[in-house]
């Protein structure tokens, strides 16, 4: 019975120490963060799929038109003398036109756009592309691989940006806050250092501390790295870090993007 009632006292001790309302406004930044970039994707691809869709049909008919053209024209054409100049002549206009439906994504891994078939392969403005577009407006990474093309769509990333990055800086400050606190904490615990080590120079320490964060800092990346090349097929290992760390400065450049 005592046992059982000490134990109750040692609950209710660390019920107490827990500052519950503390770290339910932790995680309540956070949440929020996550049902504001959720509800940028959203509004982004309300903006964005169906101008997608309707560029990439533009696209789809005005290649087969040409081809048709080009058919035609081997096939109909009457003037033997200068065949070899018409043909090249219309080839010229459907390599153009084959450039203009390779840089508008027409084509993916070697397959066609179907206008039949919306094909998510094809549709940058997916529902999950949507919300990862949505994050790197948050945390100012902005890889360039999905862009707004409408003047909505552009108007809204202007409003979005306006109001989610500060909120994103927010959270990061808040949870740095907190992670410096817990590290805090956990060093509070740790042994005692020995004598010989507390007679070195405080600038010793402070670079053995600093040499411990970069050294966590690469273990870090090296982790996340090897996640993308779990999930990503072609992907080597320095092409995960490379992105990592391209990711974490939040330089962006976009050359390396999960797909």
């Amino acid at each position: 019975m005592e046992n059982c009632t000490d134990l109750k006292s040692r609950l209710k001790r660390w019920w107490n120490n827990v500052k519950l309302k503390e770290s339910l406004q932790h995680f309540g930044l956070l949440i929020t963060l996550c049902a504001y970039a959720a509800m940028g994707g959203f509004i982004f691809r309300y903006f964005e799929h169906p101008a997608e869709i309707d560029r990439l049909q533009r696209l789809n008919w005005v290649v087969n038109l040409k081809k048709q053209l080009l058919i035609e024209v081997i096939v109909n054409s009457s003037q033997k003398e200068n065949l070899e100049d018409v043909i090249l002549s219309e080839l010229e206009r459907y390599e153009i036109v084959l450039h203009e439906a390779f840089s508008g994504g027409l084509f993916n891994n070697g397959k066609i756009y179907n206008v039949f078939l919306e094909d998510d392969v094809f549709n940058k403005w997916t529902i999950l592309k949507s919300v990862f577009f949505s994050s790197t407006i948050l945390t100012t990474i902005g890889y360039g691989n999905i862009v707004p093309m409408t003047t909505g769509g552009r108007v809204f990333c202007i409003l979005f940006a306006f109001i989610g990055i500060p909120l994103t800086l927010t959270v990061i400050a808040d949870w740095g806050r907190l992670f410096a606190s817990v590290v805090s904490t956990f060093m509070r615990y740790m042994p005692p250092l020995p004598h010989s080590v507390k007679n070195v120079s405080k600038i010793n320490r402070t670079s053995f501390y600093a040499l411990a964060a970069v050294c966590f800092l690469f273990v870090y990346l090296a982790a996340g790295a090897a996640l993308f090349v779990i999930w990503e097929d072609e992907w080597t290992f320095f092409d995960g870090f490379y992105f990592c760390f391209i990711t974490m400065t939040t330089i962006g450049f976009g050359d390396l993007v999960p797909s």
